[in-house]
This record gives C-alpha cells, sequence and structure tokens, in this order.
C-alpha cells in the first residue's frame, strides 16, 4: 500500500521516478523496490516524500484521506438531505470503486430514513448525537476514526442559523456545500448561512471554500436572479450545473438505486475537480 501511494503522489505531480530519486537521495532501482514494495521503506525515506510532496506522513502510510464535504443551509427543510443523497449516489455512479460515509448530524434524522429504506454497498450512513457531551471532540474523533476508510465523507447538518460549537467544528474541517433555491423566500436565509460560514473559516485563519449548488423550483415560482450574483460572494463558487425539484423527499427515498438523473450526473461531473 505505501508503495502505491508513493506512486499515486509521485504522478499527481508530474515527477518521473529518476526526478524522485534523486531528491530522495537514493537510485532509481532503490525507488522502484520501495514503490513496488519488495523492502522497507526507513522512516527517514517516508519522511523525505512528505516533505517533498508537502502532505502528512499519514498521507503515504495510509493513503489520501476522505475529501469531507458539508451541506449547510438555515433554511430547514430536506432540500440539503435530499441533494446530499444525490451527490453521494452521483459519486458511486462516476467512480464506481470508491467508498462513500455519510454522517448524519441533523436532529431530523433525514438520512438515516432514507437508508432505511436500503443502501448501496458502496454508501454507509450513520447517525450522529448532536446533542451529546463534548459534541465537537467527538464529532472530530469519528472523521478522523473514518478519514481513511473512505473516499468521500458527506455530512448533512441540522437547518438552523445558530453558529453552535458542533458546527463551527463542521465548518472547520470540510469544504462546504450550500445548497441555493432559486426564489426570494430562500435567500435570506443562505446569505445567512454564506456569511457564517465565512466567518467561522476566517476566525480560524482558513481558506473559505464554499460551493453553491442551485436547486430550480417550480415554474410557477417566481425565480430570483440574485443567486447567479452570488458567485464569488465571500469565496462562494457557484456551479453551473443545478439540481431540479425532483430531489425532494418521497417516501421511499433510498441510498440502494444507483441511478442518478442526468442533471446528477452533470452536477457531480463539475464537483469533483473541485473537490479533488
Amino acid at each position: 500500500m505505501i508503495g502505491d501511494n508513493i506512486v499515486k503522489l509521485r504522478k499527481k505531480n508530474n515527477m518521473q521516478q529518476k526526478e524522485l530519486a534523486q531528491l530522495i537521495e537514493i537510485s532509481v532501482q532503490g525507488l522502484i523496490k520501495w514503490e513496488k514494495g519488495k523492502v522497507e521503506i526507513p522512516y527517514s525515506g517516508l519522511s523525505k516524500i512528505a516533505d517533498i510532496f508537502k502532505v502528512p506522513l499519514d498521507y503515504i502510510v495510509k493513503g489520501e484521506p476522505a475529501h469531507v464535504l458539508s451541506f449547510i443551509n438555515s433554511k430547514g427543510g430536506n432540500t440539503k438531505s435530499s441533494l446530499l443523497r444525490q451527490i453521494a449516489v452521483g459519486i458511486v455512479h462516476n467512480k464506481p470503486d470508491c467508498k462513500v460515509l455519510c454522517v448524519d448530524t441533523d436532529p431530523q434524522q433525514t438520512l438515516m430514513m432514507y437508508a432505511e429504506n436500503g443502501t448501496h454497498d458502496n454508501i454507509n450512513v450513520i447517525g450522529f448525537d448532536s446533542n451529546s457531551i463534548a459534541v465537537s471532540e467527538k464529532y472530530r474523533k469519528l472523521i478522523e476514526d473514518h478519514n481513511y476508510e473512505y473516499d468521500y465523507i458527506l455530512v448533512d447538518t441540522a437547518g438552523y442559523v445558530a453558529v453552535t460549537d458542533l458546527l463551527t467544528s463542521i465548518i472547520a474541517n470540510s469544504d462546504v456545500i450550500v445548497p441555493i433555491t432559486l426564489n426570494e423566500t430562500a435567500l435570506g436565509p443562505t446569505i445567512s448561512s454564506i456569511s457564517n460560514i465565512a466567518d467561522v473559516r476566517d476566525s480560524l485563519d482558513l481558506p473559505t471554500k464554499i460551493i453553491g449548488v442551485r436547486n430550480r423550483v417550480n415554474r410557477t415560482v417566481k425565480e430570483s436572479r440574485m443567486p447567479f450574483e452570488l458567485d464569488g460572494y465571500l469565496g462562494l463558487n457557484l456551479l453551473d450545473a443545478f439540481i431540479p425539484d425532483s430531489i425532494q423527499y418521497q417516501r421511499d427515498t433510498n441510498f440502494k438505486v444507483v441511478n442518478p438523473t442526468r442533471e446528477v450526473k452533470s452536477l457531480v461531473k463539475e464537483l469533483l475537480p473541485v473537490i479533488d
């Protein structure tokens, strides 16, 4: 596994074996043996590779950590939960070998209701008690425990505007997806969510990375142009792909049927390069 991780890092950085061997100060044949797992790699060698590629040592030993995405919008309702489910399904369809963990921190436990109707072999759904003692520490430990078991961790959050200790921890340790419904009523809470996310990241001296996904409402409802003007607002990256209102909750909704719609396929295709 360690050798495979070195190969992935080297290729990801467009580096030839000869160049990496020179930087590590070993022969090309020595590096080939490392990459093929034929010899045990000394700690000094692992440490040099970590420094060269500017990654934690765990990245080389355990592999690339999961991409963590949290879904946040203070508007409430199940739009973000439905969007999360669709993206989980879309990721597994796009990358059949990857594993996705969905963490339900929302007291409404919508994801858990979906999971009761069935789950795909590559999608696991777990609940999280947001009212427990030392909740932030427990959340961080949960992510750490699963960080190298899954390729993607998708986190559903409560639909309220208050910035709790748990929400701060979630925002600090993930990229954030904000569902944006194209009507005037939903825009106020959505803008509050974006502002809160940016404030938390700024207070921790972290770069702000917020991904906006448009959810088109029924044609009979007047859609606002303002969401399109939000692109770039406090670091928001508004994706071109959108989701129609077909993502809304249905009683038989589940994680088992991996048959995403055309819109979901387009969304995931645009989203993955942004987060990978």
